[in-house]
């Protein structure tokens, strides 16, 4: 996928290979697919192999080919985009966070270019993605504990407490604003100082 148009396409043309199988042919229970990831119902490895190979025979230029994550048990979770999922046996479906092995633990990295808004923004993000994806309040801390790794490893500190209040650094006793003890005049000081340090960094 070189080009921008890349992603559409290949949408457009899988879709084109699904219609004249799966949604003709077999009679499958549940079928989803985002981009090139896809996932479905199987009673067995053989019947999601035969889901596939069925989309995989439509393709004239046969280089459409599948990669399956199938369960070994019913203890094991499956994968798909950024959720694993398990149906137990009395059927419950259980879900928590995922995380790539292909992504090796990189992501925006503390020490880059990037503004701190960008930085939180992002931490925010994981925090809320690893919570939506958890069934359970137990794999909810588990999927939280992926993302703590993944942002420690990434240089953030405390990473729980920027998602919680929303700055990279705590605030130091010496730096909070005390409303009964400043005043406009401070303020202006304060920040014609700055200022003017900025100039002399520059110059």
């Amino acid at each position: 996928m070189g080009c921008q148009p890349s992603p559409i396409g290949a949408i457009v043309r899988v879709h084109m290979f699904e219609r004249r199988s799966i949604y003709t042919d077999l009679h499958v229970s549940f079928y989803r697919r985002y981009v090139d990831d896809a996932g479905s119902l199987a009673s067995s490895k053989e019947e999601a192999l035969r889901i596939v190979e069925s989309i995989s025979n439509e393709d004239p230029d046969q280089l459409l080919k599948w990669e399956i994550d199938y369960p070994e048990s019913r203890q094991d979770f499956t994968p798909f985009l950024d959720t694993q999922i398990k149906i137990d046996e009395q059927g419950t479906l259980h879900h928590k966070f995922y995380r790539k092995k292909q992504k090796k633990n990189i992501t925006l990295h503390a020490n880059s270019h990037h503004n701190e808004g960008t930085k939180v923004a992002t931490i925010k993000n994981f925090y809320k993605t690893a919570a939506f994806c958890s069934s359970t309040p137990e794999y909810k801390e588990e999927s939280m504990k992926i993302v703590d790794n993944l942002l420690v490893n990434n240089g953030y500190q405390d990473p729980r407490r920027i998602n919680k209040t929303g700055r990279l650094h705590p605030l130091s006793p010496t730096t909070r604003h005390n409303p009964s003890s400043s005043n406009i005049q401070d303020t202006d000081h304060m920040w014609n100082v700055v200022v003017h340090s900025t100039k002399s960094n520059v110059v």
